[in-house]
């Protein structure tokens, strides 16, 4: 290639051939006998798209070597044996990579025994000329997807880390982490990504997140009818479902039925997060100094938890900033409209039908809670859920968006 851009007079005059030939010899020569590595290095490049980008580096080395023949017309090329040394390094590279099931040492032991010949044959001057386009010859190399699992752990645990501090229960197992209202694995990559709001998704373009972005809501399946009437009990109930963590809303619920009748009182349906049982007493203290009582259910199965969403007097989900709730869709599957408050999540939700929420603004919540006492029948749904809501819609968008990703 080189011979091609130095004029013809410059190279019979610094002896420029005989070394282009040896070179070339040399070259196709380590091609030849790594014949299955260099094979395997452009299947990489033509069936990954990680690598494609590949494809165009020969011809940027190209473009790099001619945009230097001026001063390598002005070198005169000489063998230099320490060059061997790399050419001996690339075969113990290889070696220990063909000994280890290791492709991308061998490929990079190949990539080293190239370099090491230019430099034998060619001297430590154009050497030199020709530094930046040999060391630009290493991203030849295929790697980095070796990397991509630790990538994912650490990713994983700082992602845990992080819903910790911002008040977020999370349990992590390896790439896996598990939070009150989801579960979510820390992906190698990904063609798009899938919300269940508009409001989740304006929050990702907000922070320039590019990659596509699609709607999905969470669906409402109804539950199984209470085994259990309803029962007259001479106390009253305010619930929270969910599991009891900052943010949650459980201490606006004790705050907001201080001045409420005495007999109303406030039910948790759910245990405390993990690391989070000195807040339920906390919470406790203070329903006691305003002369409330606190329930916590603890670990409820489905069939006692489908009788207690029916039982409770008035459904609350308190969370100011949620953006998807999994605890709404739970009391709308029992077939209750619970009070939530006002954010873009419940007003996109109350959007799909009125009668599936009650909005409340949150310094209102006191009012929003006596209203509903005084009248049972607004926290109770009167017609069927959505068909945006319900799982076979859901299911079928999702297959969709699956099917449009594969193509």
């Amino acid at each position: 290639m080189t011979a091609l851009v130095l004029p013809r007079s410059r190279l019979v005059a610094t002896g420029w051939r005989p070394h282009l030939y040896a070179l070339g010899f040399a070259a196709a020569a380590i091609l030849l006998l790594f014949y299955h590595d260099a094979q395997a290095i452009v299947a990489i490049w033509w069936n990954s798209a990680t690598f494609n980008h590949c494809l165009l580096i020969p011809f940027i080395l190209g473009w790099l070597v001619a945009q230097r023949k001026g001063a390598l017309a002005q070198l005169t090329p000489a063998a230099w044996w320490p060059g061997l040394l790399l050419v001996a390094a690339g075969a113990f590279g290889w070696m220990l990579g063909e000994a280890g099931a290791v492709a991308s040492a061998r490929h990079l032991g190949l990539i080293f025994m190239l370099q090491g010949a230019v430099i034998a044959i060619l001297g430590k001057h154009v050497a030199r000329g020709l530094a930046f386009p040999l060391f630009f010859a290493l991203f030849l190399v295929p790697f980095g997807e070796e990397l991509i699992p630790a990538m994912q752990t650490v990713t994983a645990q700082i992602a845990s880390a992080l819903l910790s501090v911002t008040g977020v229960p999370a349990h992590l197992e390896g790439i896996f982490i598990t939070t009150p209202t989801g579960y979510f694995q820390v992906a190698e990559a990904c063609a798009g990504v899938v919300v269940a709001s508009t409001h989740e998704r304006a929050r990702l373009r907000r922070a320039g997140i590019g990659t596509p972005v699609d709607v999905i809501p969470l669906p409402i399946v109804p539950l199984a009818a209470p085994t259990t009437q309803r029962r007259a009990t001479r106390r009253r109930s305010v619930a929270i479902l969910g599991f009891v963590y900052p943010g949650k809303g459980h201490a606006e619920v004790i705050a907001a039925v201080g001045s409420l009748p005495p007999d109303v009182q406030v039910v948790a349906l759910g245990r405390a997060s993990d690391g989070h049982q000195p807040l339920v007493d906390c919470l406790r203290r203070t329903a006691t100094s305003t002369d409330r009582r606190l329930l916590v259910t603890g670990y409820l199965d489905d069939a006692t938890l489908a009788d207690a969403l029916h039982q409770v007097d008035v459904p609350v989900v308190a969370a100011r900033s949620v953006s998807a709730s999994a605890s709404a869709a739970t009391w709308i599957a029992a077939g209750r409209r619970p009070l939530v408050a006002r954010n873009a999540y419940a007003t996109e939700l109350a959007a799909y039908d009125a009668d599936l929420v009650t909005l409340y603004d949150p310094e209102h919540l006191t009012s929003a809670i006596e209203r509903a006492i005084d009248d049972p029948s607004t926290t109770r749904r009167r017609g069927p859920i959505p068909q945006a809501l319900q799982l076979s819609a859901v299911a079928e968008a999702h297959c969709e968006l699956y099917r449009r990703t594969a193509r």
